[in-house]
Parts: C-alpha cells; structure tokens; sequence
C-alpha cells in the first residue's frame, strides 16, 4: 500500500510540474478585488487566486483594493500590478510584452535570460533586459518611468522619440509626442509596500505610495511644453479631476470665497463632483452667487442653456488616443502647427460667459482628423470653428502632412444680446425690450414734445437716434472671417541629448473683401481691404538635453495678414464698438502691410522646482514693426512648503512694443493663481486675470478705467 501512495504521490508531482510548464504565468499573490479576463473572452469573468495559470492573451482587472503579483514561468520575471489597473500579458518571437491600459506597475525583469521584455501603453514602449522600474500610465498625461535597476528603453509611439533611463531618473512620455528625462530623488520614486521598512508607529496602518508631479496641462503644439500659466483661465474653476486629481472615481470638491461678475462682486458657493469611468469623465461646476443682501443673481438659473453650463466638460479620451472627445470648457487649442490657432480658449470670460466647446478627433495608421467648435451655443450663427486632416503618404519615411480650415462665420455673435432685439447690450437704450420697436412708439411723438418731456426730466434718446433707429446686427453684412493652412513636418534627428523635428507652413484667408477699420484723430472711417497669405518655411524644433524645447521659425506675411489670428486673447478681440458701429477683429487688426520676421520659442524645466517658458515674434517692413510676447512660469506642487499652487501668465500679441507693460493694449492678457494649503485638505485659491477694451474709441487705453478683471477669492475642499 505504501508502495503505491508513493507512485500516486510522484505521479500528482510530475503531471502538476508539466502543467506549470504549460501555463505562460502564474499569479503568486493576489489580495482584494482582482479579475481574469481570459484570451478571447470579452469580459473580466474570473476571480484571480493565488496559483492561479495565465495563458498568453490574458488580462488582468484590479480594483480600489486590489493587488496582485506575477511571476512569469519561462525567466521568473516577476510583475507587480497595484490598484486601479488593466493589465494584459504577450508573447511574439520571444519577446514578452505586458501591455497596461492604466495604472501603476512595479516589473523586475530577471537578468541574462534569453529572449525581451517590454512594458507596452497606449503612449510608449519601455524595452529591458534584466531591470527593476515602476511604470505609471493615465489615459490623462500619458506616462511616468522610474528608474530602480538597470537601464530602460523608452519610445515615445507619437513622434518615435526614445530615451535612455538609468536608475534615479524619470522619463515623462506625453500623448502629444514629447519626452522628458529628469533626475529625481530617491523620496520621488513610488514605494513597494513589500520591500519598504515597516512603520515605527501605529504598524497597522499601510503608508501610501508617495505621489509625485504630474504635468497638469497639456502643451500646445508650438510651444512643445509651456505649462500650467497659459491654462490658468480653466485652472480657476476646472475640478481636479482634469488637473491632475486623486485619479479616484468619485470626488466632491467644494468652493467657497467671492468672484466679480460684470464688476460687481458677489459670495459664491460651489459643488464640484467629478465622476471617472475609464476614459469617460464628468465634472460639474454648480455655482451659485449671492450679493451683499443674499439675494441668488438668478441669470445661472432662467434659461434651459444654463442648466448645460453646469457640465463643466464631459470627455472621453485624450488628444493622442485612438479617439477622443470632450464637451464643455476648452483651453489652449492648436490647431496644426498654430499658424491660425493658437492656444485659443473659451474660458478666458469664466465665469460671467460660460460657453459649450466641443473637440473631437481620431487618429488612426495613417489618417487622423480633428474638429473643433468654440460654443454649440451659437451653433446657430454659427460661430468659430475648426477642422483638421493629417495624413502619413509614406510606411518608411516619418513624413506627415495637415490640412486645417478655421472659420468665425458670424463672429457678431460674440456681442451679448439680453433681451433679443438684435441690438447688442453694448447699444441697448430699452435692456429689457425691443430698441426700434420703442424707437419707433417715440417717433409719433414731435421733436417739440420730445424736448418738453425732457426738461421735466424724462430720459429720451437722441433725436437722430430716434428717427434713424439703433445699430442692428442685421444692418451688417455677413462677412465670414475665415482661414485655410497646408503643414508638413518629420523627425531628423534622434538622438541621446538632441532631438530635431523640421517643419513647414502656410495659409491664406478667404480672399473676400472686407472693410478695415481706420481712425483719423477723433473719428473713424472705413476702407476696403482683402484679406492675404502667409507661411513659415523653415521651422525647427528641438529638445536639449532632455529638459529644454526650442522653436524656430522664418515668417513671412503678405499683405494683410497676421500669423495666430485666433489666439488666446481672440474672445476679447473677436468683435468691438467703435462710436457706435460695430467692427470685428479682422476689420480691426487684418489690415497690415506685407512683413517678414523670425518667431522663437522655448521653454525648460529647472529640476522639476520651476517650469518657465515664452515665446516673441518680430515681424518688420520699411517703417513697420509688429511683434508679439508671451511668458509663463510655474512652480510644481510640493517643491515649496504649504504652496498647493503657484502659475503666471503674460500675452501680447500683433503688439508695436510688447514690453510697455504700464502701457497696455487691447492685445495684453495676464493673470495669476496662486493657491495655499490650510491644512485638512483645504486650499485657498486666489486668481486674478485682467484685459483691457478701448471704450472710448480714442485709440489709447486707460488702464485705471478700461481694464476688465476676473478675481476670484476661494476657500477649496475635496473629500
């Protein structure tokens, strides 16, 4: 009998040994809410326990509490999977590739083995052979590397841009298509619960995985990574979630403090819930504003519009996925290389204009698109919009060409009009009826009754005024402000310390014929003008030193043009009064004398403690010179005690001296945020952002009486 217990005994050992050896991996450990996914099966069905085989194909879930170890059979490569992650395990000609959706994953890879390893996200490819790394990937920012063990090879998928990582360091790949290698203390790195020394105090209490700086933005295309600043507009309201938040499913934040709203003050309460469901995102913005007597300003609450302006955004994706889409605020949008748009964003006027954007794209081998929509609220007119074609004409050569087309086509819509009577608020004498239609009531009354009326004080209008009626936006005529670009561009150069991208662009707005605006002293007259061309050929890019981008570019503009007409500061220029006469800003601003110049840019991060960035563009002819200045600055979270955040901003565009900064113009736009830890989880937020209108016609502006401000004081939670 004991004979054969142990043949039984020896039979079980060498069938399960042969099993083993069948299985691609094997879960070694697994604590809280984990999941299997099958090869081939569509949904996450299996409770993953420890022992459990892994076949190649396989997927694996965690969830809030999840965590899960494996070991592959083949070189006892062992893979850390931490919460809140999806994970699927290959294998193709001896190359392993684990392939992370989202997540935190700690892979120590045994050295001297045959075959490759690879971690594989939606942004990058990490390549190893014998290594220890942690890899953190967001469908929101792309992907953090840390160096522990060894070296590691990252590849950026957009651009083909690689980076070697050695221990201490950290590599930022960003779904736009850049690198950043960066050194990091050891303190930066995310812990391994299971190495880390057990606590002095209170032992049953797990310490969390340290965070470290996540980039809040995402950069512009011609200014590779200019920061926090140039988004702060958005930054002011925008819930954590989409500035780099907990990444939990839930949160609530909540704002208390005041804000100006048409320059008059009001107490302002604010829920802030974001929700998270994969690459789906919802976050709210419901804020109600009291004045001094608590009195509810009930203009957030009277019309069907209002109720959508309480989605703050809803999105799907990122820019860089395979398909993406967002609803609602939208900041720092460029369109190709940025000929025509630049950095445009509807939230300058935040909160006393909410509009709805929209901003969707796909990108697949070799065609992409892009369409943009500035507000669906003036879907009807329509207002501003954009849209984008790439395309990759060559498998061997990284050549991509672009086609984009912007157009405002009745821009007159950026004119408030309250009651509806197609006279702007800006020229309203009835704000709360029809102007002509009370003009008109006036006129049966003789100019003899008229005057009487008015020296027993009645407010009347003008005599003139009455008998020819107010300015009406359909006194105009509907001339689209509209524009088209042709881009091509590649990577040259790739190598250890230099990356090198050349480019190339040119554009044309629609030649119809126009009427540019034109003073003569106290007056203005109007003058014909068609709208020109422009490009800029050569344009170069270049990353140095894995910590520094700078762009170059030759600029040519032919009569009549102007190099990002739709930027930043477009809203407040988009269309403007002038003694009573309405005019947009290419009647304003389009008329120009034919010029050429250089635009440079450049931005670097200084260890990660500072982020500053710009970029001046010089355009010149005989007599004429128009230039254009930007700066930012930013200060990462963490770096300096107490301080939750800390971002400035400082645009000039189409300006004669940018740099008369106690001279403004109707070109300038600054602002700041800076915000301050309390302690409990509580920041005070103080944000400021100011421009500046021309109200009185006379070509100067008065910065005392013609600045318009957005100050905002608030005390945030999140819990």
């Amino acid at each position: 009998m004991k004979k054969w217990t142990s043949i039984l005994c020896i039979v079980v050992l060498i069938n399960g040994a042969v099993l083993a050896q069948n299985y691609f991996a094997t879960i070694l450990k697994s604590t809280g809410a984990v999941y299997v996914k099958p090869s081939g099966e569509s949904e996450y069905n299996v409770a993953a326990e420890m022992g459990m085989g892994l076949h190649v194909g396989d997927a694996i879930m965690t969830s809030d509490d999840g965590f899960v170890a494996v070991i592959f059979t083949s070189d006892k490569s062992l893979v850390k999977i931490r919460k809140n992650s999806e994970v699927t395990i290959r294998e193709e000609y001896s190359v392993k590739t684990v392939k992370v959706n989202e997540g935190r994953l700690l892979v120590s890879v045994t050295p001297g083995v045959r075959g490759s390893f690879r971690v594989e996200t939606p942004t990058s490819v990490a390549s190893v052979k014998g290594t220890k790394f942690w890899t953190v990937t967001s469908s929101e920012y792309g992907d953090r590397f840390y160096g522990v063990e060894g070296n590691v090879s990252v590849m950026n998928l957009i651009t083909g841009i690689e980076s070697m990582m050695t221990p201490g360091q950290m590599v930022i790949s960003t779904p736009q298509g850049q690198i950043v290698n960066m050194p990091v203390d050891e303190s930066e790195i995310p812990v391994d619960p299971d190495e880390a020394p057990p606590p002095q105090q209170q032992p049953q209490v797990q310490p969390e995985e340290e965070q470290v700086y996540e980039p809040e933005t995402t950069p512009s295309e011609e200014v590779a990574a200019i920061p926090a600043p140039t988004e702060m507009p958005e930054q002011a309201v925008e819930p954590q979630a989409e500035s780099g938040g907990s990444g939990k499913p839930f949160a609530m934040g909540l704002g208390l403090g005041s804000v100006t709203i048409d320059n008059k003050i009001y107490n302002q309460i604010a829920l802030r819930p974001e929700l998270k469901f994969g690459k789906l995102a919802i976050a709210l913005d419901v804020a109600i504003y009291m004045d001094e007597q608590g009195n509810i300003r009930k203009d957030e609450w009277d019309e069907f519009s209002d109720y959508i302006d309480k989605f703050y955004y809803i999105r799907w994706a990122q820019p860089g996925d395979p398909f993406f889409a967002k609803l609602g605020a939208m900041d720092n949008v460029t369109m190709g290389y940025g000929i025509l748009m630049n950095g445009y964003s509807n939230t300058t006027e935040y909160p006393q204009v909410r509009k709805v954007g929209i901003h969707t794209g796909m990108q697949m081998n070799k065609l992409g698109w892009e369409a943009f929509i500035a507000n669906a609220k003036e879907i009807t007119g329509p207002g501003l919009m954009a849209g984008r074609v790439t395309y990759k004409p060559l498998n061997n050569l990284p050549l991509r060409i672009g086609g984009t087309v912007v157009a405002d086509v009745y821009p007159y819509k950026g004119l408030k009009d309250s009651d509806d009577d197609d006279v702007p608020d800006a020229l309203d004498i009835f704000p709360d009826r029809d102007d002509n239609k009370s003009l008109k009531e006036l006129q049966s009354i003789s100019e003899p009754d008229r005057q009487l009326l008015r020296d027993n004080g009645v407010d009347l209008p003008s005599d003139d005024l009455i008998d020819n009626l107010n300015t009406t936006l359909s006194d105009y005529d509907r001339i689209m402000n509209g524009a088209v670009s042709i881009d091509a561009g590649m990577p040259v150069l790739n190598s250890k310390f230099l990356k090198v991208d050349v480019y190339g662009q040119a554009a044309s707005f629609i030649p119809v014929e126009d009427s540019a605006l034109v003073s003569n002293g106290n007056t203005y007259s109007r003058v014909p003008f068609t709208p020109g061309f422009g490009f800029a050929v050569p344009g170069v890019r270049m990353n140095l030193f894995k910590i520094a981008n700078l762009s170059l570019e030759y600029r040519y503009a032919g009569k009549n043009f102007l190099f990002g007409f739709w930027d930043r500061a477009y809203d407040y220029e988009r269309v403007q009064i002038r003694n009573r006469e309405i005019y947009t800003k290419q009647q304003m601003k389009l008329m120009q004398a034919q010029m050429q110049g250089v635009f440079g840019a450049f931005d670097v991060n200084i260890l990660n403690y500072a982020i500053l960035g710009a970029y001046y563009q010089h355009m010149f002819t005989s007599g004429t010179e128009i230039k254009s200045f930007m700066a930012t600055a930013s200060i990462p979270k963490g770096k300096i005690p107490k301080l939750a955040d800390a971002t400035a901003f400082y645009q000039r565009n189409n300006d004669e001296n940018p740099f008369l900064f106690d001279k403004p113009s109707e070109n300038t736009i600054l602002g700041y945020k800076v915000g301050f830890e309390l302690g409990g989880g509580a920041i005070i937020y103080y944000v400021f952002q100011k421009s500046y209108r021309d109200y009185d016609g006379n070509g100067v502006i008065d910065p005392k009486k013609e600045s318009i401000s957005i100050t905002t004081i608030e005390t945030g939670f999140s819990f």
